[in-house]
């Protein structure tokens, strides 16, 4: 039951595979927020451009995850009360979290565009962490690649999702 006085409580997972459309050799981005236990908002998507890193995959998709955080928190604060801490977007890849925590320009990622760095602009003000989750806790995993039947019902049951629901006068 829901109380009105509840605390909201919003995080975030983010994944990406590198180079996983075999065409045009394309990243895919996923990420799932979730608000308490239950999923409230997640997508799977290709990446407009191409990759030439892990790293840059997954910084594309953590950006990807903090405009989706950004509009949900408001919309949360909207509903609700304001958030008063930082929105937590969790992620498996070091280094891309290293990159969106760290403010200072990194010659080896000068060639990736501007827009990818909103995410460290989000982490510098506060309004997100960046924070690290093994991959093999990563629920963002099921968006981005195919997965063994027992790790995708695992990551599946973890989102609070169901195999199949039956409606009323369904057979």
């Amino acid at each position: 039951m829901y109380k009105y006085n509840a605390k909201v409580s919003l995080y975030g997972f983010t994944d990406a595979d590198f180079g996983g459309d075999l065409d045009g050799r394309k990243s895919t981005s996923g990420f799932v927020f979730l608000c308490g236990d239950t999923s409230v908002s997640w997508c799977s998507k290709k990446q407009a451009t191409v990759s030439l890193s892990t790293t840059e995959a997954e910084y594309k998709a953590s950006t990807l995850a903090a405009q989706e955080c950004i509009w949900l928190r408001r919309l949360l604060e909207d509903l609700f009360e304001p958030i008063n801490k930082p929105v937590a977007i969790y992620g498996d890849n070091q280094s891309a979290i290293k990159l969106a925590n760290n403010p200072v320009f990194h010659a080896r990622t000068k060639h990736i565009e501007l827009e990818h760095h909103f995410i460290r602009e989000k982490v510098l003000d506060g309004t997100i962490e960046a924070l690290e989750v093994r991959s093999e806790d990563n629920v963002a995993d099921i968006f981005t690649k195919s997965l063994p039947k027992g790790q995708f019902e695992l990551l599946r049951s973890k989102l609070g999702m169901v195999d199949k629901i039956k409606f009323k006068g369904e057979y």
